[in-house]
């Protein structure tokens, strides 16, 4: 007796004692979706299965059987049996798969894995299955389909190369560079690489980053890696290079993996923002000091007194804010013009950085008025009381010092 078509619905003929009734319209709605079912599954060539969670039972069709490198049955036995020919490595991957989506409460799941066969070649399998609980919110079955898509990742592999490839060479001003997971080697790099690091194709091709020492710091390295491993592709990541003469990168990268000529690979876009960050880090000083002097603005010194007051209260220490104001600043800006009143708020704010210590603040509130900060200060209120007026007699001096600018001998006292 032949074996049933696959995914097929068996007859079992009415007792004779049993009229038959002729179908109702729901009925032949019903079997007309069960016909059309299993034309769509055997002409897509899946196999089905269903897993009984709870005592790992496992039935599959005479199609999803073959598939597995046995005889084209319809299989209900152990679940261990079925995939037991699986190599363990793929047996692993598969329970991590199915840990991951009820971790994360999924309803379906997806997983491709390798199977080998008897005559030595290997077949790609595609399961996709849903997941049923309980209403305890337990898994306790599973079911899904299985297909062989050996040739559609064959084809789907080079056509997503070469489009890769040429997307990567002919689209795109960056430096963008093809590596194998494997080896680590580049095995393309296009001009623009070329051009931000120095090297010449010849000097990159068949040698690893490393080998070449393109990356400055490992430690961001390993997170990359390790974010490419996480989550598949890496996204505008921020790295630290170096070109080939040991110049600095700043370096905006995203990584992808892709297939070239059947070879698991690596394909990288890097950019250079080091003129980015460099504009950046200007705006970002700008907003908190005064563009003449360099010294802290009223922003930042806010900011840096608001820190102060919570660190000395909590180390039990005391500070100080002194005023200052400059006397016959007007005059000299008003009779000498405005470049020789800048020379001299530039030679006041130096003056007052090189008489305080580093974690003390001297910042310019405008005009002619300067503040400083001082911290840490340990002891009594008298005694700190006392130091600081000592503090700002020795300012008071430094400041009174003459100053000579354009043939002018100039004095401004605080």
């Amino acid at each position: 007796m032949s074996n049933p078509p696959d995914n097929s619905v068996l007859k079992v003929p009415a007792q004779a004692a049993t009229p038959s009734l002729p179908p109702t319209g729901a009925e032949r709605v019903l079997q007309q979706t069960r016909d059309r079912l299993e034309l769509a599954l055997e002409l897509a060539q899946m196999g089905t299965w269903d897993l009984d969670i709870t005592g790992n039972r496992l039935q599959a069709s005479a199609r999803a059987s073959a598939l597995h490198g046995m005889a084209a049955l319809p299989f209900d036995e152990d679940g261990r049996q079925f995939f037991g020919s699986l190599p363990a490595e793929e047996r692993r991957r598969m329970r991590a798969v199915y840990a991951a989506a009820l971790e994360n409460r999924q309803d379906c799941l997806q997983v491709t894995y390798r199977f080998q066969l008897q005559d030595g070649t290997s077949r790609l399998l595609e399961s996709r299955a849903r997941i049923y609980r309980n209403e305890h919110g337990q898994a306790v079955k599973l079911s899904g389909t299985v297909l062989d898509i050996t040739q559609q990742c064959v084809q789907s592999a080079l056509e997503a190369s070469e489009e890769k490839f040429a997307k990567a060479f002919h689209s795109s001003p960056d430096s963008i560079t093809i590596t194998e997971i494997e080896s680590g080697r580049y095995v393309e790099v296009n001009d623009g690489f070329c051009r931000l690091t120095g090297f010449s194709a010849q000097e990159v091709l068949g040698r690893t980053a490393h080998e070449i020492g393109i990356w400055s710091d490992t430690v961001q390295r390993e997170y990359m890696i390790d974010e490419l491993r996480q989550k598949g592709r890496v996204h505008h990541r921020e790295m630290n290079g170096q070109d080939k003469h040991g110049a600095p990168l700043v370096l905006d990268i995203s990584v992808e993996f892709i297939t070239l000529n059947n070879t698991a690979c690596l394909l990288m876009n890097a950019r250079d923002i080091g003129q980015l960050k460099t504009a950046q880090a200007q705006v970002q000083h700008l907003a908190y000091h005064d563009p003449l002097t360099g010294l802290p603005n009223r922003a930042l010194l806010m900011d840096r007194l608001s820190q102060q007051v919570s660190l000395l209260q909590h180390q039990n220490l005391r500070g100080a804010l002194l005023f200052l104001d400059l006397d016959h600043f007007k005059h000299i800006n008003d009779s000498l013009g405005h470049p020789v009143g800048d020379s001299v708020l530039s030679i006041i704010a130096a003056r007052l950085e090189a008489s305080v210590r580093q974690e003390d603040t001297v910042a310019r509130l405008g005009g002619d008025e300067f503040v400083v900060l001082i911290c840490g200060l340990d002891g009594t209120r008298d005694e700190v009381t006392q130091q600081v007026r000592v503090l700002a007699d020795n300012l008071r001096e430094l400041l009174a010092e003459p100053m000579f600018l354009d043939g002018h001998r100039l004095q401004v006292t605080p």
